[in-house]
């Protein structure tokens, strides 16, 4: 078996993107590959453009690996800890990077 190296990371290979109807909510989700926090940022301000008319675009995303890695989640306006960290934390156990993933 190979030893993997110290900057070995799992990335997205395309956009995804997905969707849930709960109660009278729909709920938009989308993952995309990003290389800065920069790219990270001008995806989910695109998607609030888009989605105008949404309550919230909450987020997380993960650039780098080991001590270089960066990362950031927002709740945007959900109550504190229900949205980005959750979304973070499914970044987290996925072992993924260079990723941002927001739900509309």
């Amino acid at each position: 078996m190979r030893k993997p190296s110290p900057d070995e990371r799992s990335v997205p290979e395309r956009p995804g993107r997905g969707e849930v109807r709960e109660r009278a909510s729909r709920f938009l989700a989308f993952a995309h590959r990003v290389s800065t926090p920069d790219e990270a940022a001008a995806i989910i301000e695109g998607l609030r453009r888009e989605y105008h008319d949404a309550t919230h675009v909450a987020f997380a995303w993960r650039t780098g690996s080991g001590p270089s890695a960066a990362e950031r989640s927002s709740d945007a306006g959900e109550p504190s800890g229900t949205a980005g960290k959750p979304i973070a934390g499914a970044i987290s156990s996925a072992r993924l990077s260079d990723v941002v993933v927001a739900v509309v």
